[in-house]
């Protein structure tokens, strides 16, 4: 009988899953719960969950949030959007840490268009629960949250996405990994497995909610790739979920004028679309950049220009990442990376120490 099993799990596994059983992966195995068919992506060396680490993490983003709302320290958009990124990632990282398997709500990074009022914005509501096994134990702190969702919203409304149906349900992350299994017979869709490493530490109680982050990142779920995490206290996630993606979450403000949070990241991506007209690498926005698409290397496979024979781009959208693109190797050539060498944070220890921060 366990014969059996193990031939039919062969001819059913992913192809991650058989890369593992090849002996083919370096990512981590972790052997809890039952949940450990897939690989997943390496965890963090300053991992969130330990209660230390947050609160300190938590007592420096206060500060620096108290010195914006008083207007006392001379902050950028750029500077509000990462610190408000930063706190919201980490509220929901105390939530995560407290609670058994709460879902949560990520606010995709939106384009120009969607700040100017096109379509609304995206959302996407990640629902956590106990797998079947975790269900029959009787000490809820042993349990794990197996069974994981995913529901996207744009406009205020549930929406299909891409060439799949809206990845709904508590096997939402089955089903995304049989998307992803499906579209590696199309084309190149590596940086889709990298994801998708990251999605199964979802159903980890608690995870690092930089797992969240990265796992949206997948062509599946945010467009854009980046995404912010929403804290929604005592709320309704779904609610929230589909509010942020009719107006951007327009209810937390800061400061004595009250700016709307959807403003600062409006302004933010201003701020950012005229540094590339200038092509002045600056820093931050080097940092960001290279962070967001896991480093020069991965970033030259989707903005390149020799990579657009394999895309459906307008010729404006093509404009964009040529400009991108461009800002990038400026960036790669004029700043230094933490080995004194070019900038570029293809090696995940550069960017562990670099992103986040």
């Amino acid at each position: 009988m366990v014969f059996l099993r193990a031939v039919a799990f062969c001819f059913l596994c992913s192809r991650a899953t058989c890369r593992r059983l090849n002996g083919e992966s370096d990512k981590i195995q972790v052997d809890s719960e039952g949940i450990d068919d897939y690989d997943m992506a390496p965890e963090y060396t300053d991992v969130w969950t330990n209660n230390a680490t947050l609160t300190s993490l938590e007592s420096d983003a206060m500060g620096e949030m108290n010195e914006m709302n008083l207007g006392i320290s001379d902050m950028t958009a750029l500077d509000k959007e990462k610190l408000i990124r930063k706190s919201w990632l980490l509220e929901a990282q105390r939530k995560v840490n407290t609670e058994g398997c709460p879902s949560l709500v990520m606010w995709c990074q939106p384009s120009r268009n969607q700040f100017d009022g096109e379509g609304g914005f995206e959302s996407i509501l990640i629902t956590r629960e106990k797998g079947w096994l975790d269900k029959f134990k009787v000490l809820s702190n042993s349990t794990n949250c197996g069974r994981v969702g995913f529901e996207v919203f744009q406009g205020g409304k549930l929406v299909s996405y891409h060439k799949n149906v809206a990845i709904t349900t508590l096997y939402g992350l089955k089903i995304l990994r049989e998307i992803t299994e499906e579209e590696a017979d199309e084309y190149d869709n590596e940086e889709d497995y990298e994801n998708l490493e990251h999605c199964e530490w979802l159903r980890r109680r608690p995870f690092d909610m930089r797992h969240a982050v990265e796992c949206v990142k997948h062509s599946q779920l945010c467009e854009m790739g980046e995404a912010t995490a929403v804290p929604y206290g005592s709320q309704n996630a779904k609610d929230v979920s589909i509010a942020i993606s009719k107006h951007g979450p327009t209810s937390l403000t800061f400061g004595e004028n009250s700016t709307p949070a959807v403003k600062i990241f409006a302004d933010a991506l201003e701020e950012k679309e005229r540094e590339k007209l200038n092509g002045k690498a600056t820093w931050e926005t080097c940092i960001r950049l290279l962070c967001e698409y896991k480093g020069f290397k991965k970033a030259g496979l989707k903005l390149h220009p020799d990579r657009f024979l394999r895309m459906e781009l307008t010729e404006k959208e093509k404009e964009e990442k040529t400009k991108e693109f461009k800002y990038l190797v400026n960036c790669k050539d004029s700043l230094k990376g933490p080995d004194g060498k070019e900038l570029t944070l293809n090696q995940k220890e550069h960017r562990d120490s670099l992103c986040y921060k």
